[in-house]
């Protein structure tokens, strides 16, 4: 921590943000609530959206979880044509923190001002995609992991493993296991699968919970972004109302960590991809009514920007073979 810490000597918001990140790399998650009901809530919210605009809201169930639960994608869109410029949100790949609940009701305001002029115009002309459970068997137990004992989010196909057990320092905790290949879990096969297949996703959202920042790609490699990138995670970043100084690349904030989605999304597919972090625990309780407003305005923000943004694969994409679930 103290090695992190001190890159950032003299620029006290990024200096707050790296002890926040080590803190969150080094100490469990935040005791959280969620159960068994808290899955069910999450499926019920979604048929609840579906029945309510049946002319937006679609779903698709693009594979199954380790313990065989849907993997379901919902679309949002006006037009039927997934030719549109789109947007990718993914939610609670660490189960146990509840990022789920940001983007819930996140798409619940989008969807209640979805007629007014604007938003209807930005749907009927683009599509967002939302997953509030990549990690469905973590929400359901209440873990970080998925059902196998895999981090999700250490388990995608660039520069996997990298940092798993170097010599130089001790191992990562157990709950960062990046499992025993790339992309070895269904989950991660899925997503990936359906986002290389849905060419037209030009942006990607992953939605933790630790702190109040912004991240882009990449975690193992030191590369630097473009300026349109970096002016579009500033933007975000004052969207969701955090500092102007919480945006930072990954791998300024933490030297060991790799098999990150943003950084597949962005290395393999050429997408623009971020992380948003936002306040959990005690902090959550006070920022939580503010945590989807914000994030709702960082979408459609995001939506936006996909006007402008394309693919420009920066590597090619290694082989995805979708681990069947046992």
């Amino acid at each position: 921590m103290t090695r992190v810490a001190a890159r950032f000597r003299g620029r006290p918001a990024l200096r707050r943000v790296a002890l926040l990140w080590c803190c969150c790399c080094l100490l469990p998650c935040a005791p959280a609530s969620a159960t068994e009901e808290e899955y069910r809530a999450v499926v019920e919210r979604i048929g609840a959206w579906v029945a309510a605009y049946p002319d937006l809201v679609t779903t698709a169930t693009i594979g199954r979880s380790r313990a065989g639960r849907r993997l379901t994608v919902v679309r949002i869109s006006a037009s039927t044509s997934d030719d549109l410029p789109g947007v990718f949100v993914g939610a609670s790949i660490h189960g146990a923190e509840l990022s789920h609940r940001d983007l819930l009701t996140a798409v619940d305001g989008l969807l209640r001002e979805a007629r007014a002029p604007a938003p209807a115009a930005l749907l009927r002309s683009h599509v967002l995609w939302v997953q509030p459970m990549l990690n469905p068997d973590g929400v359901w137990a209440t873990t970080r992991t998925n059902a196998a004992g895999v981090d999700l989010n250490r388990n995608f196909g660039f520069a996997w493993g990298e940092n798993w057990r170097r010599p130089a320092g001790p191992p990562p905790s157990a709950d960062r296991y990046p499992g025993p290949k790339a992309f070895s879990e269904p989950e991660t096969g899925a997503v990936a699968l359906f986002l290389a297949a849905h060419r037209s996703i030009v942006g990607f959202l992953d939605l933790h919970r630790s702190a109040s920042f912004v991240l882009a790609p990449f975690g193992a490699r030191a590369t630097e972004l473009t300026t349109a990138e970096s002016r579009l995670g500033s933007e975000l970043t004052k969207a969701m109302g955090y500092e102007a100084n919480g945006f930072a690349r990954i791998i300024q904030l933490v030297s060991e960590g790799s098999g990150y989605s943003i950084d597949w999304v962005r290395g393999c597919l050429g997408a623009a991809a971020f992380t948003i972090e936002m306040p959990y625990g005690d902090a959550a309780e006070a920022a939580e009514a503010a945590n989807g407003p914000a994030l709702r305005s960082a979408i459609l923000l995001l939506v936006r920007r996909s006007d402008t943004l394309a693919r420009a694969a920066w590597m090619p994409a290694p082989p995805i073979h979708p681990a069947r679930r046992r």
